[in-house]
């Protein structure tokens, strides 16, 4: 019940002005994923969109007293330049990691 008002807050953000979704995911309006306590958010790396996504997320952990364990969490980007996953790694205070999915694509995975 408590993730069907997360899924709300989301779908609510997505109508947001500045808000730009997942190039593949922009026909099915898809902007998240949920299965028991996982939580899967697709977006662009656009600074605005996730600003947009964090305050949705700062709202619902407000609200409920929910937060992510930062020690579990980790930011997946695909498709996006080096120096743009660099410049949101730095903002969200995250060291970068290689991905071993680099093969498929620059992809880099964030962890706190």
């Amino acid at each position: 019940m408590v993730m069907e008002y997360l899924s709300r807050l989301f779908i609510k953000a997505s109508k947001e002005k500045g808000f730009k979704p997942h190039p593949h995911c922009r026909k099915t309006k898809l902007m998240h994923l949920m299965y028991a306590d996982d939580l899967i958010v697709l977006s662009t790396i656009d600074p605005r969109t996730v600003k947009i996504i964090m305050e949705a997320f700062g709202k619902f952990s407000n609200s409920t007293g929910l937060a992510a364990n930062k020690a579990k969490s980790q930011v997946v980007l695909g498709g996006a330049v080096r120096k743009r996953c660099r410049i949101y790694a730095e903002s969200q205070g995250s060291k970068r990691e290689q991905c071993p999915l680099d093969n498929l694509g620059y992809i880099s995975q964030l962890t706190s």
